[in-house]
């Protein structure tokens, strides 16, 4: 029944549409998804719609995101003897990919529009850096964006740090020929090379450096969806993204932190958005599980 309604909701003859509010229930439920990290109760018709907007591209990856989070969570919760580097790896390849996916995403976006997407701009007396977008429904589409990279690439970077703890010396069995254990060691060897080769390049390409660009250009980009001709609405989609990348922040505390605390400040209190404080205390549950 669920998945007829969906299909009745979001498809015309002229092709898949949809509502205002089946589009903020979707993001609603990404963002709840993500922060409680639980399988949302729409992914699995969100997944059987071949979606053609390229925000309900991007937000049915987020769910996938939140679903990815309940398992990596359910892995690591079910005690060391069921954890090994297998299946570890086997997650952390599953989040990479889901990685890709993202940046293939945003090729795509860069083809539909016009570049740039988004520029630079300064005011006087302000030295800190902002952005400016092409429309408001872009800027939002680049928050959530970036948010959902850096939760994947912060995830990514916690779990490759656990990968190593979790090598075990190769023990050979004294029953065994000794050739035989020979060979056994070395294929064991040779694997646990592959893995770390696998780990290491992941650990390179989702460092520090990364996570903090991510997190910086999303709190200098929204002030401008934050401006007064925009509306509380539209500071309201900034939450997703703010909070995301001040949870970075704030354990990381970059040279012009204080501006950026500022700029969330405006948005959480001067917006009325007080319970967007919300959407990061369970985030903490990232360091504690994984």
């Amino acid at each position: 029944m669920g998945e007829a309604l969906l299909k009745n909701i979001c498809y015309s003859s002229v092709g898949i549409w949809y509502p205002l509010q089946w589009h903020q229930l979707t993001v609603f439920k990404m963002v709840k998804s993500i922060q409680y990290r639980k399988k949302s109760i729409l992914k699995d018709m969100i997944d059987k719609i071949e979606w053609r907007q390229r925000d309900m591209i991007l937000y049915s990856k987020g769910h996938t995101l939140g679903a990815l989070l309940q398992n990596l969570d359910l892995y690591v919760l079910s005690g060391p003897e069921n954890i090994s580097i297998l299946g570890l790896t086997q997650r952390l390849g599953t989040l990479l990919a889901l990685d890709v996916e993202l940046q293939i995403w945003y090729r795509q976006l860069l083809q539909e529009f016009p570049s740039p997407l988004y520029w630079p701009t300064t005011s006087e007396g302000n030295d800190t850096a902002a952005f400016s977008f092409r429309s408001l429904q872009l800027a939002h589409l680049m928050l959530d964006y970036w948010a959902l990279g850096l939760i994947v690439s912060v995830t990514i970077a916690t779990l490759c740090q656990q990968i190593p703890h979790q090598e075990r010396p190769v023990e050979n069995d004294s029953r065994s020929p000794a050739n035989s254990a020979r060979s056994e060691a070395d294929e064991s060897s040779d694997e646990s090379r592959d893995v770390l080769s696998f780990v290491h390049r992941a650990k390179v390409d989702h460092n520090g450096a990364r996570h903090m660009e991510l997190a910086l250009r999303i709190m200098e980009s929204v002030p401008f969806c934050m401006d007064t001709e925009h509306g509380l609405s539209s500071s309201q989609k900034c939450l997703f993204g703010a909070r995301v990348a001040m949870f970075l922040l704030e354990r990381h505390p970059p040279k012009k932190f204080a501006t950026y605390q500022a700029i969330y400040n405006a948005l959480s209190i001067n917006k009325g958005l007080n319970f967007a404080k919300g959407i990061g205390s369970t985030l903490q549950r990232w360091e504690k599980k994984v």
